[in-house]
């Protein structure tokens, strides 16, 4: 931007685009501060958040629909459906499905239990340093 409104006009549509879920932000803050004619007009001064608090720290409240939607869904697929008056095929109920056993300590790798014989893993780094020490080490690296 080559002028200093230009800056905020582009700051506010940036911020205004950006989407973080699962924390707070202080982006309405900062969108409040950029959006306010003092701060655009440059006569800010160190008191301005202190003389202006009101106005800035007043929020619009947030209509986050994607993530109600996505904590509907979930506790619909854990839960169930338990709206009151749902019509409809029940919500079915799943079996749970594990994932197969991997041998996980250096005696099952040696003698891996029956329902480990296919999940092996292969040897990582420190496996190869306690087999082969530092040279063998190096070598893998």
């Amino acid at each position: 931007a080559l002028t200093f409104p230009q800056a905020c006009a582009r700051l506010s549509r940036a911020l205004a685009e950006t989407r973080i879920r699962g924390v707070k932000t202080n982006i309405p803050f900062v969108q409040n501060v950029i959006s306010h004619p003092t701060f655009q007009s440059g006569e800010a001064t160190t008191s301005f958040i202190s003389d202006h608090a009101e106005q800035l720290f007043s929020f619009p409240k947030s209509g986050d629909r994607v993530s109600k939607l996505m904590a509907y869904l979930g506790d619909l697929a854990v839960n169930g459906r338990k709206a009151v008056g749902a019509t409809g095929a029940k919500t079915p109920k799943y079996d749970v499905v594990l994932p197969p056993r991997v041998a996980i300590n250096s005696e099952e790798r040696q003698n891996p239990p029956a329902e480990c014989q296919a999940r092996v893993p292969r040897p990582g780094l420190k496996q190869i340093y306690d087999k082969h020490g530092p040279k063998g080490f190096a070598k893998a690296v």
